[in-house]
């Protein structure tokens, strides 16, 4: 066993709630009886699973590389206590002030975003009138 199929089996172990995940080749980790069970097509989703990067699983998801048996209510749960902590309140790179300066940056661009304002501004740039186009 490597030492991502390590990782991977004590967060299988650390979960609330029993969880399988079935690798390509039909290898099983975690729970046989789980009532939440991945099946890996490839092997790039196991190592998300280990590190906890539950948005990059759920690409995975999106892509076909995972199918998810099971209800969306243990889903959601299993991948809460993936992530381990709240990266809202992690104080590091992607921490709160992070977090809070994306939210504020696409809030001030949509108030600067109207149909009205933009509109004027294609107007402004690109309706030319017929004179320019005599030159």
């Amino acid at each position: 066993m490597n030492a991502v199929e390590s990782l991977v089996e004590r967060k299988l172990a650390a979960l609330s709630r029993p969880v399988e995940i079935v690798l390509p080749g039909g290898r099983r980790f975690g729970a046989a009886d789980a009532a939440l069970r991945l099946t890996l097509r490839d092997l790039t989703p196991l190592g998300h699973v280990a590190s906890g990067q539950v948005g990059k699983l759920a690409e995975d998801y999106v892509e076909g590389r995972v199918e998810v048996d099971g209800s969306l209510r243990e889903l959601m749960t299993v991948a809460a206590e993936l992530i381990g902590e709240d990266p809202t309140q992690h104080q590091g790179v992607h921490g709160v002030l992070t977090w809070w300066r994306e939210v504020t940056r696409r809030n001030r661009s949509a108030a600067r975003h109207t149909t009205e304002i933009d509109a004027r501004q294609i107007q402004f740039h690109y309706d030319v009138s017929d004179d320019f186009y005599a030159l």
